[in-house]
């Protein structure tokens, strides 16, 4: 028995501390929601410590709440969490929500965190148009392919499917 990471095979007991559902690389800006005037001002604010309480309340009011596109300030907290222990996650990011697993095998490469990429689809609205003329055959098709061979038309296995 193994575990498929995104730089390969490794045995289970390998994995130490885990994670079990992260997003590293992520973007639900198709999720976001014009919000109410009083809180206009946050569509185009940053989280930061002052608005972290109101986007806890409406995460969808900010467009870049719903963003996480930095490598390096992800390879940067993850060197935070792999000093306290942390050894491995899985990243649940899926078609829908922008997955990057070449993004991922950078950071991995970069930590030596075990990083285990999950594969499927998101959810309404964000689906792709061209899902719905698909059949459940094609669909499960492309989930066995991206286990077995790679995903999103890159080299890099999916460890599981969520």
């Amino acid at each position: 028995m193994h575990v498929r990471t995104v730089l390969g095979r490794i045995a289970p007991e390998n994995l130490g501390i885990t994670l079990g559902h992260e997003h590293l690389l992520i973007d639900l800006r198709g999720l976001w929601e014009n919000p109410p005037p009083e809180r206009a001002y946050l569509t185009d604010q940053e989280p930061t410590l002052e608005n972290l309480g109101e986007l806890i309340r409406n995460p969808y009011d900010s467009k870049l709440n719903l963003l996480i596109d930095d490598p390096e300030l992800t390879i940067t907290e993850l060197l935070s969490y792999q000093k306290v222990g942390g050894q491995a996650l899985i990243d649940m990011t899926t078609v829908g929500i922008k997955p990057d697993p070449q993004g991922l095998q950078a950071i991995a490469q970069a930590t030596g965190i075990h990083i285990v990429a999950g594969c499927g689809y998101y959810r309404q609205p964000l689906l792709p148009e061209s899902l719905h003329e698909r059949s459940k055959e094609e669909i499960a098709d492309d989930l066995l392919r991206w286990l077995s061979e790679g995903m999103y038309g890159t080299t890099i296995r999916a460890g599981l499917m969520g």
